[in-house]
């Protein structure tokens, strides 16, 4: 792998976290959470000065000394220092980043850049079960959140190309990761996330099977997206609630 960095996004609940744990745990291997695409402007001025004290406020968090020695020009100047600061404090060869909901544009500019793109996605069924057990128990408000499942099924189609990789979380693979991104991988014994690498072990959440599950959603089957739309339809709460949202999903996708 030749590029600077790369970058692991998805919807929440698909298994960004889980791939990016997975990755922040080898040992040359660095995958930081962190709002990285906003440094790619080239921001100056008091842009980079507000990013540059965010940066600080997200490194001490952590007990960690905020890596900038020297003064940068611009925003993505300081995007590289970081990255090199964070190489030397690891004692890593590569770093990544995990940033949930890049849209189809923000791929494709990183895209631009030569940055590979791992896109996590889950099939509907397990996404909706996973938001029920982790987020909301309440199925109406978990299902009008599954519009963000069909809006990614575009970003999937827009995007496919040799800088990025669609994984299924269901089919988490070692070896095509491993190939993709052209880095030696192991199946390491404990997760660390994030700023904690080798510090705080990682408890798993984004695979789990869910333990809150409606007794009258057990037959249903939410695959194309159109059952959980009728599913919902039966309740004048939710239809006075989300009246607008059933109207774009309509002409969206119906």
């Amino acid at each position: 792998m030749n590029n600077q960095f790369f970058v692991i996004t998805g919807i929440p609940r698909t298994g960004t976290t889980y791939a990016s744990a997975f990755l922040n745990s080898q040992d040359n291997v660095v995958c930081l959470e962190f709002p990285f695409f906003q440094f790619l402007g080239n921001h100056s001025g008091s842009k980079l000065n507000i990013l540059i004290a965010n940066t600080e406020q997200y490194f001490r968090r952590a007990n960690l000394d905020f890596p900038l020695k020297e003064r940068v020009h611009n925003s993505r100047d300081l995007l590289d220092r970081i990255i090199s600061a964070v190489k030397e404090m690891y004692g890593v060869e590569y770093v990544g980043f995990k940033q949930t909901r890049l849209n189809h544009l923000q791929i494709v500019h990183l895209h631009k850049l030569n940055v590979k793109v791992i896109y996590m996605t889950r099939n509907i069924n397990s996404l909706l079960f996973s938001y029920l057990n982790r987020i909301d128990h309440d199925i109406f408000s978990a299902t009008s959140n599954l519009k963000e499942q069909l809006d990614s099924k575009k970003i999937i189609e827009g995007i496919k190309n040799n800088n990025s990789l669609i994984i299924d979380i269901e089919e988490f693979s070692r070896d095509e990761i491993s190939k993709f991104l052209q880095i030696a991988l192991q199946e390491p014994e404990i997760l660390y996330y994030s700023l904690g690498k080798s510090v705080f072990p990682y408890e798993i959440n984004s695979i789990k099977k869910a333990n809150y599950v409606e007794s009258s959603i057990n037959d249903i089957d939410f695959s194309d997206g159109l059952d959980f739309l009728k599913y919902n339809v039966k309740n004048r709460f939710f239809i006075h609630h989300c009246k607008f949202k059933l109207k774009q999903y309509f002409k969206k996708y119906f």
